[in-house]
């Protein structure tokens, strides 16, 4: 199990790579074989600007990727994810995200980007969040599967969203 998990002990070898100068940052370098990515992954690769997160992956862990501070694009391929931790994605400039239907819990912070301005969740039923939100900024649009926007109004900290819009 330990060669299908991506672990914080794995920057060791971003840091090589980074010492010498190579831009490996900016490449996605998760491979199809990844289930988790554990917490502190990717946290402070200032370098990275995108990544796609294999169809096999369930579980992305707290701070994953934190301050990431060029990381403008994120790509969830497939349908396995279903747990994005806590500050996951934290203080990056993602403008768009779109979350996977699989996804049924979303913890604190997670999205805490100010500069985050849509949000398209492709599931029918709100995920779980944790004790706060997972967003920064509820002027952002959220986009929901057509007939839903009731259940997300409905639902603790997503009907705190000013604009909810069917898609």
């Amino acid at each position: 199990e330990n060669q299908n998990r991506l672990t914080h002990n794995s920057f060791a070898l971003f840091a090589i790579f980074w010492t010498f100068g190579i831009d490996f940052y900016q490449k996605n370098y998760i491979t199809q074989y990844t289930y988790t990515i554990d917490w502190n992954s990717f946290r402070n690769c200032t370098l990275l600007e995108s990544i796609q997160i294999p169809a096999h992956v369930s579980y992305i862990g707290a701070s994953a990727f934190n301050h990431c501070t060029s990381l403008e694009t994120i790509t969830f391929e497939g349908n396995s994810l279903t747990h994005i931790d806590n500050w996951a994605f934290s203080d990056c400039p993602i403008k768009s995200v779109y979350i996977p239907a699989s996804v049924t819990q979303i913890g604190w912070g997670a999205f805490n980007c100010p500069q985050l301005q849509e949000i398209h969740m492709l599931g029918e039923n709100p995920p779980t969040l944790g004790n706060s939100s997972p967003f920064a900024n509820f002027n952002a649009t959220l986009y929901v599967p057509k007939g839903c926007a009731t259940k997300y109004w409905a639902a603790p900290i997503w009907g705190d969203f000013k604009n909810i819009v069917e898609e």
